[in-house]
């Protein structure tokens, strides 16, 4: 009687997977890694469930901020040194350009010094020196324009031809009156001359 009893005897066995009861008779069960649910079709062993084990939330922050710096440490001192490796050629740059600058205008004004001075020493005017008694030979003259050159009277009237070089290069002085209408038209034929020539006190007004 027991024997029969043990042939019988069913295996009751829940699924890990669809929750379900299973029920087998001792012929079809296989164990629990060869045996399928009736519902579902999965093995009927346990299912193994890994813990992931998880990072403390307690852990300070600022270690993955240091971690992160160092990482980018080597980057940021490689741009910090090519930043200012380009500084360096900039403001050098600049400079040289600055005193370039500065050597060029002064060249300039040195050359337009000299080309000045070597004008009027090739035109003489330089040891231009008017008589001292330009005006005591006002009253020696009878009429306007007059010329003298040193303390003789060379000549009166309207000169056409005399310009300023002329007169200048002979130290040739002018003689006028501003009431005079040969005079005036004496200076307007020295254009913008007369200022040099007015200047170089080679012009007396006489009357």
């Amino acid at each position: 009687m027991s024997k029969k009893t043990n042939r019988n005897k069913k295996i009751k066995k829940k699924c890990p997977s669809c929750n379900k009861k299973n029920i087998f008779s001792k012929e079809n069960w296989k164990g629990e890694d060869n045996t399928y649910c009736k519902y579902c079709g999965s093995k009927l062993n346990k299912i193994k469930r890994y813990k992931f084990s998880m990072t403390s939330s307690n852990q300070p922050i600022s270690k993955t901020k240091e971690s992160f710096y160092e990482a980018t440490r080597p980057a940021l001192n490689l741009y910090k040194k090519e930043s200012k490796k380009r500084t360096w050629i900039l403001s050098s740059i600049v400079i040289i350009f600055i005193l370039a600058c500065v050597f060029i205008f002064n060249n300039q004004d040195i050359n337009t010094l000299d080309k000045i001075n070597n004008g009027l020493n090739e035109s003489n005017y330089s040891d231009l020196i008017p008589p001292t008694t330009i005006q005591d030979i006002c009253s020696k003259i009878q009429k306007v324009p007059s010329w003298c050159q040193g303390e003789e009277i060379i000549g009166s009237g309207y000169k056409p031809n005399w310009n300023v070089t002329y007169l200048l290069d002979n130290k040739i002085c002018f003689l006028y009156s501003t009431t005079c209408s040969v005079c005036h038209k004496q200076i307007e034929g020295f254009g913008d001359e007369w200022k040099t020539y007015n200047s170089s006190g080679y012009t007396a007004q006489c009357w």
